[in-house]
């Protein structure tokens, strides 16, 4: 698996909660850098914005993923201290499991999760 495919899969899998079950929580992928188009470049996010945004239960969540023993780079080191500063929150994340388990955590102790009856098991 690679390190998209499984970004990916976890993104999936948050939305399924919240499209399945009526889960407080939202996951979109964020492209960062720049990509060549007809005319020039496109400039997307700065480089080192983390992978990955999540809001759960009204918690914005900044998500960089990493294949397992990936390191992260100075530019995202940066990036994570300065939305650190700001008062976000950054994690990091090398498997799925562990990320779900994370999530799941999280919305087990919702108050807007648990008015909507048990949150299911992580699959």
């Amino acid at each position: 698996m690679t390190e998209t495919s499984e970004l990916r899969r976890f993104l999936s899998w948050c939305n399924s909660l919240r499209r399945r079950f009526g889960l407080p929580i939202y996951a979109v992928r964020i492209h960062s850098g720049k990509v060549k188009v007809l005319r020039g470049w496109m400039h997307l996010a700065p480089t080192g914005t983390p992978d990955s945004l999540l809001v759960l239960d009204g918690h914005y969540v900044w998500v960089e993923w990493k294949r397992p023993g990936g390191k992260v780079t100075a530019e995202q080191l940066e990036a994570h201290a300065a939305i650190r500063l700001a008062g976000g929150v950054v994690e990091v994340f090398d498997d799925v499991a562990t990320a779900q388990d994370w999530v799941m955590g999280i919305l087990k102790r919702s108050k807007t999760a648990a008015k909507k009856g048990a949150v299911p098991p992580r699959s």
